[in-house]
């Protein structure tokens, strides 16, 4: 059954109607009547002048018919195309509808003479051929062809007038009850809201569309990139040799390469999908609904499938972007290797044509710090610190956090501490990072304070708390503090966190317990390669190249593809333990097997490798066969220590021109080619050393070592006076040194320091020697005595140490800049060469 809305013809409103509408609604009557009498006279003439005449009269009524029809339907259709357009105009866009089109006026002018007619065409056409043969013009309103629902009375005023009375309307199939009565207005704010409630309804089939196409992206591959991002800050920094031979050094630069690949990769294969769900948006009309355009935007810029110039192509099309839009934009940038487009971006924001629409947030601001963080952009940071205070956003802990983090990275720890204790709460986040912060500024002893205030606060650790601190506990040989955080992880079930296995494995390693690293690595369930990574460097800086190859053979047992920090481990294995062929070998296996490009640091490892080996021709050779060898101070400094080692003063003193000629000699280098002047019995070239010194003015590094003993770390430098104990500890030095004197120590007498402007006599109290001695007076007997030099260890200090070792049956683990030192029975691991 089809209702249609049409305007009655005739009918007594006409007399609510003006002159000239009731006129014209008259007109086609009086046709109807002049033709009828025409009809009337005709029946007195003869009968085929009657039917002669009776012809054109039917014509023309049949006619009139047709065209009234026609007015009828044509009126029926301009109704409904401006009632079901103002519906939706309603609908959409309530705030474009007018005043004057809400008006009582126009809402009466819709409802004028509205009544449901019931289209039959046959019915139609017996009362159409019924009405030309009586001959009557008027158009019979019968049941079957137009059904009047209730009566019109014309004394009712036309507001009251109802579209559908109560009652029964009968239809030839059915009937409908209609209880509730409906004017035309009412019946098209219906039809608005159904329009709504659709439109709804269809953008929220879209949304979660787009959100199971999203979900659909590569999930373990966003949840991996968002593993590493959390502990990306927690990483620990390794300088624990020289930064020639340091393996450790800039751990992820390594997987870099391989990580923008895989992202790359991944980009390609999944932002058709994202081009997929961008295109039912646009055919679907919802390009401009803000709530699945921040999806989409924030997909494409923060998720590791997304695509960053896809998403600035959607953001660009937003005509208002909010707050939301912005950060997502802002974030994607922070994190790109684009950060400066972050700040751009934030300053667009600040200056929007509509800034009331988008006011920055506590996101907006943590998201802008971090680009600033990677720019080192210490101007900006300080003028977005200005406007979080003006913001209000001062006490705000995520942005505070932001904001330490960023001037740490700038160099100003001092302030980053500042900004903490200002802090008027602080979550756990706040916590790690500030003991990041110390840790990646190498002030880990001040991180290990951190976690003293943290436990007289009641403040609890997670996995990356423990991260941070067993990576300080690492660099200054805490062992003892170690063992306690590994207990906690024990206890909480952190083990199965693969950062914190690493990290562990790393704090064992530098400590000098590779039985636990092992033991650690052991009983991880999931490895990844920096996990074999940090093995193969335990393994290779104790000196134990045999252990280092085996871990790599089974690492690629295992699937694991190496890296070029896994080569340095092997590398500086083989270097300690004389493995000369072996590293050669694996030193041109990088590229062969794997087309992995030796750095500078693999070509530091194999001049040391023959260096160390006694081939100072050849390590002079790999030199000149690369220019960016010859220009790097790092490779002639290794070369003259390796002729430091061999005595070779012709070599040395090719390694000491190149070092003036590149403007980075140092007292050390100086040092070192007096102590090779000072072995062949040269006064001359010791004197020629003295005075390079003091004419350049140039300055020592200050020698320190830390001994951990019982939870505290303590640390001394040459001839220490500063410290509480310091009379005891020299008294118990003068013991030590009688002892070791009666199992066969000899003091060297050779130049190996300097104090002040000139070299000196080597002195007695060496940093170490203090640490030993207050380790052997404040430890049981039998300890294991752990000491961390940030110097290379001199050779009286090394040979005073075996000795001592033998004297007191003490194992002795000092860890120097270049190795480990294992000191048991009066021998050495290293086999007196380092």
């Amino acid at each position: 059954m089809k209702f249609k809305i049409t305007f009655e013809p005739g009918g007594c409103d006409d007399q609510s109607r003006g002159p000239e509408e009731v006129n014209g609604r008259e007109e086609p009557s009086r046709r109807a009547i002049s033709v009828r009498s025409s009809a009337v006279v005709n029946e007195s003439r003869g009968p085929q002048e009657a039917n002669e005449r009776e012809e054109p009269s039917r014509r023309a009524i049949s006619a009139e018919l047709d065209n009234q029809q026609n007015n009828d339907d044509s009126k029926c259709f301009t109704f409904h195309v401006y009632g079901f357009l103002l519906a939706f105009q309603m609908a959409l866009f309530p705030w474009k509808v007018s005043d004057h089109e809400k008006s009582s006026a126009y809402y009466k002018s819709l409802m004028l003479q509205d009544v449901v007619r019931e289209d039959h065409d046959d019915d139609d056409a017996e009362d159409r051929q019924d009405a030309m043969e009586k001959g009557d013009a008027s158009i019979h309103q019968s049941k079957t062809t137009t059904r009047f629902i209730g009566s019109r009375k014309s004394d009712e005023p036309s507001s009251k007038k109802r579209l559908f009375d109560e009652g029964d309307v009968e239809t030839p199939k059915s009937k409908i009850k209609t209880s509730v009565p409906y004017t035309i207005p009412e019946l098209y704010t219906s039809i608005a809201q159904l329009v709504t409630q659709k439109i709804k309804e269809s953008e929220e089939r879209m949304k979660s569309w787009i959100s199971e196409e999203i979900g659909k992206i590569a999930p373990e591959k966003r949840e991996k990139d968002l593993d590493e991002r959390r502990a990306s800050s927690h990483k620990p920094v390794d300088d624990m040799v020289s930064p020639n031979l340091s393996p450790l050094h800039n751990f992820s630069d390594g997987e870099k390469l391989e990580k923008d690949l895989n992202k790359e990769v991944v980009e390609e294969v999944e932002v058709a999908k994202v081009e997929k769900a961008e295109a039912h948006v646009i055919i679907n009309g919802l390009q401009h609904n803000p709530a699945i355009s921040n999806k989409l935007v924030n997909f494409c810029a923060v998720s590791v499938s997304g695509c960053l110039s896809y998403a600035q192509l959607i953001f660009h099309q937003i005509q208002n972007p909010d707050t939301q839009s912005w950060n997502s934009i802002i974030r994607g940038f922070s994190l790109s290797p684009s950060p400066l487009q972050a700040i751009l971006f934030y300053n667009q924001m600040l200056f929007s044509p509509s800034p009331s629409l988008s006011p920055p947030d506590t996101f907006t601001f943590s998201f802008t710090l971090k680009a600033c963080e990677r720019l080192r952009a210490l101007n900006k940071c300080q003028e977005i610190h200005g406007f979080v205070i003006r913001s209000g956003f001062e006490r705000d802990v995520v942005v505070c956090t932001s904001l330490l983090r960023c001037y740490a990275a700038n160099g100003l720890i001092e302030v980053a501490r500042l900004v903490f204790d200002k802090m008027s709460e602080r979550d756990l986040v706040s916590w790690n990072s500030i003991i990041s912060c110390y840790s990646q500024a190498n002030l880990h002893l001040q991180a290990l304070e951190v976690y003293d205030r943290m436990k007289s606060e009641n403040v609890s650790v997670d996995g990356f708390t423990l991260v941070g601190l067993l990576s300080s506990c690492a660099h200054v040989g805490a062992l003892n503090l170690g063992v306690y955080l590994h207990g906690i992880a024990c206890e909480r079930g952190f083990l199965s966190n693969v950062y914190v296995g690493n990290a562990l494995i790393d704090m064992y390693s530098k400590c000098g317990d590779l039985g636990a690293a092992l033991s650690v690595f052991n009983g991880m369930k999931k490895r990844d390669v920096f996990t074999w990574n940090s093995m193969i460097v335990g393994y290779g800086v104790h000196g134990r190249g045999d252990e280092a190859i085996s871990f790599f053979k089974q690492m690629l047992m295992a699937g694991l593809k190496p890296n070029s920090i896994t080569f340095l481990g092997l590398l500086c294995g083989c270097n300690h333990q004389g493995l000369v062929e072996e590293g050669v070998e694996y030193f041109h296996m990088m590229v062969s097997r794997f087309n992995l490009k030796p750095g500078i640091k693999h070509h530091g490892c194999l001049v040391d490798l023959y260096g160390r080996a006694g081939k100072l021709e050849k390590a002079l050779q790999v030199i000149k066969t690369s220019q960016l060898s010859q220009d790097d101070p790092v490779m002639w400094r290794t070369l003259l220590g390796s002729s430091k080692i061999h005595r070779n003063v012709e070599i040395g003193e090719i390694a000491m021109k190149n070092l003036v000629r590149l403007g980075a000699s140092s007292a050390g280098d100086f040092v070192l080619l007096a102590t090779i002047y000072a072995a062949h019995k040269d006064a001359q070239g010791v004197a020629r050393m003295r005075k390079s010194i003091k004419n350049q003015g140039i300055k020592t590094t200050i020698g320190w070592s830390w001994i951990e003993v019982g939870d505290q770390v303590h640390r001394f430098v040459v001839d220490d006076k500063l410290h509480p104990e310091t009379g005891m500890i020299y008294r118990q030095l003068e013991e030590v040194i009688h002892r070791a004197n009666l199992v066969g120590y000899v003091k060297e007498e050779s130049l190996v320091t300097m104090a002040g402007d000139c070299l000196e006599k080597s002195t007695m109290y060496h940093s170490e020697k203090l640490a030993i001695s207050f380790g052997l007076a404040r430890t049981p007997e039998g300890t294991c005595l752990r000491i961390v030099k940030n110097l290379r260890v001199c050779r009286d200090c090394h040979s005073f140490t075996k000795f001592v070792s033998k004297a007191f049956n003490r194992d002795i683990i000092v860890r120097d800049r270049v190795r480990f030192h294992h000191f048991k029975n009066g021998t050495c691991s290293c086999r007196d060469c380092w």
